[in-house]
């Protein structure tokens, strides 16, 4: 009598590798776009979060910065008078 394990253990191992190239191929194929229809290669980020926070994390440093300033201003002529 033939052992069942052992028959079913290399053909699940034959499955999954094949799974697996055709998973491969399949990423490969995929190509992402951009807005203007051309292969995206990262280079221009149109609606990007990162972008986002980044830019806001600017214009708070900058606010902040602004604000400083505007403090010493109002510091400065509350002493004067």
């Amino acid at each position: 009598m033939i052992d069942s394990s052992e028959t079913d253990d290399s053909d699940a191992e034959s499955d999954t590798k094949g799974a697996d190239s055709s998973e491969e191929e399949s990423a490969e194929d995929d190509v992402v776009t951009d807005n203007d229809g051309e292969e995206d290669d990262g280079s221009e980020n149109v609606c990007c979060p990162i972008d986002t926070w980044e830019a806001l994390a600017h214009m708070n440093k900058a606010m902040g910065v602004i604000l400083k300033q505007e403090l010493k201003k109002w510091t400065n002529s509350a002493l004067q008078n």
